[in-house]
């Protein structure tokens, strides 16, 4: 199964989707900010980036120009509330 980053600041939206992705049999790495997201997608080599758009510090748009420039094709799910 796939390894998948969830960036969210907000806990309970990162548990639900941990919960429900983990459910599916994929392995979840989860990020509470988009420093922490970068991190997570360069050590653990991710194959889907989920992540809100607005967080604190680096917000979700520059986490995914960043990681695309280093996994190109990188498929992405960025929302908000």
């Amino acid at each position: 199964m796939a390894t998948i980053c969830i960036a969210d600041d907000d806990v309970t939206s990162r548990h639900t989707l941990r919960a429900i992705m983990s459910g599916e049999g994929h392995h979840v790495v989860e990020a509470a900010d988009g420093a922490e997201a970068l991190a997570a997608g360069n050590e653990h080599g991710v194959d889907l980036l989920m992540t809100d758009i607005f967080m604190p510090g680096i917000e979700g748009l520059e986490v995914i120009r960043i990681l695309r420039e280093s996994h190109p094709g990188l498929p992405v799910i960025a929302f908000t509330a």
